[in-house]
């Protein structure tokens, strides 16, 4: 079947390309543009006011199962999100590379933590959506702008790197699935804590995650471009 396709010449093209920049470049990149599509689409619909009830109506779902021990749980997930949280664990993180000798992966940590915050803060300049004022929060209402959520964008990009690299060195089957779920569940936990607080829209933190996977997948396809191409001029 492969073959087949093959002989396509629109395929074959695909193919050559395959070929030449590695499968998990490709994957990655199509991957990156596709979270860039969606989040232009977020944008344009936010701009035109398409989500307004859709946000108050998930934040006060979400906000009606508030009681004091979800109040801590949410409060210590945010926490992990935060700037000192995530320079924390980062570094913590890229102290472990350095140790192991693995000194690409701390480089390209710092990159992907790094450029994602770059990427939320331009983000919410150019955007400047002003922060959801539905109830008191239990947390200091931060006075930045709330579109894309910094929270989900940093959490995606740190997380979703190391649930890369747990599928890259973990070899037992169970273990790549217990890790991935924990990552999944780490990032998904920290954004819903953003709207259970009241500091975010629902669509603040989607687009913190689209934001988010398309620098990770576009750094992610950009270094394995680079070491394919390196492979192929030895």
């Amino acid at each position: 079947m492969i073959n087949f396709f093959r002989k396509i010449p629109r395929f074959e093209t695909l193919f050559n390309l395959i070929k030449q920049l590695g499968f998990y470049a490709v994957v990655s990149l199509a991957g990156a543009l596709l979270f860039l599509w969606f989040f232009v689409e977020l944008t344009e619909n936010l701009l035109q006011n398409e989500f307004t009830n859709l946000d108050s109506s998930f934040g006060n779902w979400v906000h009606s199962f508030a009681n004091p021990l979800l109040d801590t749980v949410f409060t210590l997930f945010t926490s992990l999100g935060n700037a000192l949280g995530i320079v924390i664990l980062t570094l913590v993180t890229v102290g472990i590379f350095v140790w192991r000798k693995y000194y690409f992966y701390g480089w390209l940590l710092l990159l992907v933590v790094g450029g994602g915050v770059v990427i939320n803060q331009a983000m919410k300049f150019l955007f400047r959506r002003s922060r959801p004022q539905m109830w008191t929060s239990v947390i200091e209402r931060p006075d930045s702008f709330s579109f894309p959520s910094g929270h989900a964008t940093v959490a995606f990009c740190y997380f979703g790197l190391l649930l890369w690299l747990g599928l890259k060195f973990f070899k037992r089957n169970t273990l790549r699935l217990g890790w991935t779920l924990l990552m999944l569940l780490l990032i998904f936990m920290i954004g819903l804590s953003r709207i259970y607080l009241g500091v975010h829209y629902l669509t603040d933190v989607i687009g913190g995650y689209l934001s988010g996977g398309f620098w990770l997948l576009a750094l992610l396809g950009s270094t394995a471009i680079y070491r394919q191409l390196r492979r192929n001029d030895k």
